[in-house]
């Protein structure tokens, strides 16, 4: 589970032998049903260690304690050819209407060509991490990013719902598939500041292993069995759960329905938000473009992205990269937690991708020129103009190596009052040095030097984490990123482009607020995705 101090080893330090752990133990140690109470939230369940201890660095501090308005000044000011006005209305106007909260990571990267440098989009995730790596910005605030994601976009969309009479009775819940640490912590923030009860629902992948699934969907309303005292074991009786955060990455679609109309159980984000783009990337790309076009008429900058190469068939890969010069990043669309991305700058490397997805379902993938050193970059193109993009990374250390690194920036924004916040950030680094030149000279392959991901994938839907590679927004490692506050401004707005592209893209694809599949074909037209979003379609059973 990633970042959950519950993770259990796969050996012991003295027999280097790999005790048998059963599936009950799995259960109860990654994919708990709980229920969390007032008053239940404690910090050191739901922060790293590290992160208790650690004081937010004065630049991360002073830029969230900006107003929108000063963002877009500053921004504007430093870039003249932009409209403030525009983006102002961006920041502090914009209502999603599917996506309330999102991750983005990205890169800092400067142009070979023109020498510009900034902050590059690598993906936008729906269901993102962030609280638990993020030092409180006001220390008296026990839940820190937890309750000002939920207070800004969970619950006035909720209560609004209410309101409207567009809420089913019932209890509150957060159903999530990883990362328990900072669910549950999700969970314990949002019995606190609503004064009752709420459900930690799992959603584990592998049915056969932990046993059948805790929850159901009915008539457009989500229910739990409800939990004991027991981790692994639940009661006969049925829960309906009115409102859930919802923190399921693996395959969301199959496991919950992509569409729950106003009356049905109030969850963020939903499903659509996933295939719009937040668990896509093929759809993201084509948003980005999209909402690049609508950038360019409002005189605002556009959403950097890597040159992408979309719908590409998996026989067809080899061109591509050949027409990259050999040096690409290949993606599976729908994976997430670094697995199905490979960096390729060798024959062998894009052998061992071709052996290892030649057995893969789905039909598509998208290649990126690869980001790497100025040296071993893959050719790429900006606006019809030649863009060889190399990493920054990070100030050198004391044995002069430079590390990639990516920065993650969590927003929210109100549905109903409109406008961005950020909420949380932190940093990862890659595992190794990178290299001037290639062939590394310490042997280390590509992915080592430019994977940041720390998600260890441990088989049946289970995770770990490389925490060590983790770089917190605290007085010690944000010096090493070598970021300053418009660094940070720039990250936020392309942050927040990109979440609008994607909300853009899930309402084109829900016209007449129906999910539609002609519509998400045109813009991703894989079989394989299609069977796996009829597969949660059809868990929302109708009854009379």
């Amino acid at each position: 589970m990633e970042g959950d101090k519950s993770e259990t080893k796969n050996s012991t330090p003295d027999s280097g032998s790999t005790p048998v752990v059963s599936p009950m133990t799995e259960r109860a140690q990654n994919f708990p049903s709980r229920t969390y109470h007032p008053g239940s939230f404690e910090p050191s369940e739901h922060f790293y260690p590290r992160c208790l201890n650690a004081q937010m660095h004065a630049t991360v501090h002073h830029f969230l304690s900006l107003s929108n308005a000063q963002i877009a000044s500053r921004f504007c000011h430093t870039r003249p050819e932009f409209d403030r006005a525009e983006l102002l209305t961006y920041l502090n106007d914009y209502k999603p209407q599917h996506m309330l909260w999102s991750g983005s990571d990205l890169m800092y990267v400067t142009e070979r060509e023109s020498g510009r440098s900034g902050c590059t989009i690598i993906e936008t995730n729906s269901c993102a991490s962030g609280q638990k790596s993020n030092p409180l910005y006001d220390e008296t605030v026990e839940d820190g990013g937890y309750g000002k994601l939920l207070r800004n976009c969970f619950i006035p969309e909720m209560e609004r719902r209410k309101e409207m009479g567009m809420l089913p009775e019932g209890e509150l819940g957060v159903i999530y598939d990883k990362n328990l640490m900072e669910v549950s912590g999700y969970a314990a923030a949002l019995a606190d500041i609503t004064g009752e009860p709420v459900h930690l629902i799992p959603a584990w992948s592998n049915t056969e292993l932990f046993g059948p699934s805790i929850y159901k969907f009915e008539n457009d309303i989500l229910y739990t069995r409800r939990p004991t005292n027991d981790p692994v074991v639940t009661s006969e009786e049925w829960v309906p759960i009115r409102a859930a955060f919802r923190y399921v990455t693996q395959k969301p679609w199959s496991k919950i329905p992509v569409h729950l109309p106003l009356g049905g159980t109030f969850i963020v984000n939903p499903i659509i938000a996933c295939l719009a783009g937040g668990r896509n990337k093929l759809v993201a790309a084509k948003a980005y473009d999209n909402m690049s076009i609508e950038l360019d008429a409002a005189s605002l900058p556009r959403i950097r992205t890597p040159l992408t190469i979309r719908d590409v068939q998996f026989n067809d890969i080899r061109k591509w990269v050949k027409k990259l010069g050999g040096h690409a990043c290949i993606k599976v669309p729908y994976s997430n937690g670094g697995q199905g991305v490979y960096t390729i700058t060798s024959e062998q490397e894009l052998v061992e991708f071709e052996v290892k997805e030649s057995g893969n379902p789905y039909n598509l993938f998208i290649i990126q020129s690869l980001i790497a050193n100025s040296n071993w970059s893959s050719k790429g193109f900006q606006g019809g103009n030649r863009a060889t993009l190399y990493h920054n990374g990070t100030v050198p250390n004391k044995k002069n190596h430079i590390y990639v690194c990516d920065l993650r920036i969590q927003v929210c924004a109100n549905a109903s009052g409109g406008g961005f916040r950020p909420v949380a950030m932190y940093a990862r680094r890659a595992a190794k040095p990178l290299a001037h030149t290639l062939p590394s000279p310490d042997g280390a392959t590509s992915w080592e030097m430019l994977g940041t991901n720390l998600s260890v994938v441990r088989g049946h839907g289970l995770f770990s984490s490389e925490s060590g590679r983790l770089l917190l927004m605290d007085r010690k490692d944000f010096n090493t990123l070598g970021l300053s506050l418009d660094n940070l401004i720039d990250a936020f707005v392309q942050a927040c482009f990109a979440h609008v592209a994607v909300d853009r893209m899930a309402d084109f694809l829900t016209p007449k607020g129906e999910f539609s599949e002609d519509f998400f074909r045109a813009m991703c037209d894989d079989d394989h995705l299609i069977e796996e979003i009829r597969a949660g379609i059809a868990l929302n059973r109708k009854t009379a």
